[in-house]
This record gives C-alpha cells, sequence and structure tokens, in this order.
C-alpha cells in the first residue's frame, strides 16, 4: 500500500494535466528534446516504507507513477526465478521425452552415443556398409525410397553399432525401432496368449508401418509356421507402403533364408537392397 503527498517539480509548476493524473492518455507527438518527470512522495506499506515515486508528463499526457523500487527489484527476481524453473522442468520434460523415444525405439544405453560418424571402418566391406547406410538415411531424410539391407558377419564387426547409428540418425523425425527376431515373435506370441498384451493385429500395424524396421539376431532360432506366417505380413506391409527394413545376422546368407523362409526373403529382395558381409578384426576385446 502506497500514500502520497504530491509534489511538482518547479519546471513544470502551474501545468494542466486534465484530470489524467493517474491514466495514461494518448501521448503526443516524442518530438521533445528530452522527458520531463513529476516526482511525489510516496509510502510502500508495510514492508519498504518511503519513496519517491516519478512519472512522466508531456502536455496533457501522464505516464504512470512508478512503484517502489524495492518491491520492483523483489518481483523481477521472482520472476525471473519463477522463469528459470520453467526453463529447467522444459529441459527435463524435454530430455525425458528423448530418453522414451531412444528406448521406445530399442536404443541400448552402450550405444547411444553410436553414430555413422564414430563408426570405424576397419575393412573395404564395412566402408561399404557404411555407405549403405548413409544412402539409407539421406533417401529417408529425403522421403525418397530407401534400400533394405542385410548385415552378415561375426560378433564384434559393428553390425549393432551401425543399427544404432541409423536409430541416432534418424530420431525424432523419423519411427524408428530396433528389435531382436526372439522378441517380435514373442509379442506375436503374446498377442495371442495375453489379453492384456497388444492384439495381433496391433503388432503388425505397429512394425509394418514404421519409418524404419531393424530386425537383429536373425539365426537365433527360428518361429512356427504360425508365427512367420505373421512375420510375413508385417514384411509384406512395408513392402506395400515400400519402406525400408534392415536385418542383421551372426550367419550366412542360406542361414538367414532357412529362419525367415522364401517369401519373406522374396518381399526384401524384390525391392532395391544391399546384401553386405561384415569382415575385419573384432572390436570386442580390443583386437
Amino acid at each position: 500500500m502506497e500514500n502520497s503527498e504530491n509534489r511538482i517539480d518547479s519546471r513544470h509548476a502551474g501545468q494542466h494535466l486534465d484530470g489524467h493524473a493517474d491514466q495514461p492518455g494518448n501521448k503526443p507527438d516524442h518530438s521533445a528534446p528530452e522527458p520531463h518527470y513529476e516526482t511525489q512522495k510516496r509510502t510502500c506499506l508495510p514492508n519498504h516504507g518511503p519513496f519517491e515515486a516519478r512519472r512522466e508528463i508531456d502536455g496533457n499526457w501522464a505516464g504512470p507513477w512508478s512503484s517502489c523500487p524495492q518491491c520492483t527489484a523483489w518481483y523481477e527476481a521472482e520472476q525471473a526465478e519463477i522463469a528459470a524453473r520453467e526453463q529447467a522442468r522444459l529441459a527435463a520434460e524435454q530430455a525425458r521425452r528423448r530418453q522414451q523415444q531412444r528406448d521406445d525405439a530399442g536404443l541400448p544405453a552402450r550405444f547411444e552415443n553410436a553414430s555413422l560418424d564414430n563408426f570405424e571402418a576397419r575393412s573395404d566391406e564395412q566402408q561399404a556398409a557404411l555407405a549403405a547406410c548413409r544412402e539409407l538415411v539421406a533417401a529417408l531424410q529425403g522421403q525418397a525410397p530407401a534400400p533394405n539391407l542385410l548385415l552378415l558377419g561375426h560378433p564384434g564387426t559393428g553390425k549393432t553399432h551401425l543399427a544404432c547409428a541409423l536409430i541416432n540418425a534418424l530420431l525424432p523425425a523419423q519411427r524408428v525401432r530396433r528389435r531382436q527376431l526372439p522378441q517380435i515373435i514373442r509379442e506375436l506370441r503374446a498377442s495371442w496368449q495375453d489379453r492384456q498384451a497388444p492384439g495381433e493385429a496391433e503388432v503388425i500395424r505397429l512394425y509394418g508401418r514404421l519409418d524404419l524396421l531393424i530386425v537383429e539376431e536373425i539365426g537365433l532360432g527360428s518361429g512356427t509356421e504360425a508365427e512367420l506366417n505373421a512375420l510375413f505380413e508385417i514384411m509384406d506391409e512395408r513392402y506395400e507402403a515400400r519402406l525400408p527394413t534392415v536385418l542383421t545376422s551372426n550367419f550366412g546368407l542360406a542361414r538367414v533364408r532357412e529362419v525367415l523362409g522364401e517369401r519373406i526373403t522374396d518381399r526384401l529382395r524384390e525391392d532395391r537392397h544391399h546384401v553386405l558381409a561384415l569382415s575385419g578384426s573384432s572390436w570386442r576385446g580390443g583386437a
């Protein structure tokens, strides 16, 4: 609360304000060489006591009175603190969403910083695989048809690094998911056996409509005929929509064909595709 005692600056004694002392009016032309101010003694109750308020005046126009400087400083500090807390909250929420996207995409902590730029291509085959991955990313980012990739090679030759680098290159603009083949088969089984789990049609639709599906560990086991039929529906939906799929395996092409069956491998190779056998020493163990 503020008490006031009017004191008009001597330079403006006798000026008429037309009753607009506390209400801003239509300010006239700003061509005056410098502003003029009226001052007034006021009291900030119950906090800060007396202070000198001031306002700009120009002819019949009068600006608002200034507030208690200590109250103003406190208010500005409080607003800055509120803004900082909100900025921190938004940053934390953004980080949480980003981490949730990575988790949903199947990006493990070990490969969270994997990129195409930090992939160490130690052989010609690894160079070719890296180039194919860059081609895929460029196609998806340019909304052009992208190739299917089949990455073959012994453990430790960089297949998972490249798969995770694709995720990092495409999130969050593209819908990407990396799963091991046994995981997809378990989800299909759950869709038939667990009423709380997503249904078969939902699983097929999810994997069938991703911008990029990455399926690893081809060859660790094969599903039943029903499971392979559902897997074919996923690949067929992707084939119809011309959406790329990346497969990785520690085994050779013959084993991949054996596990997936001819119908699925035919779908994969009907579109533009690259079969890349990664060779070179294993990254694991520092070799």
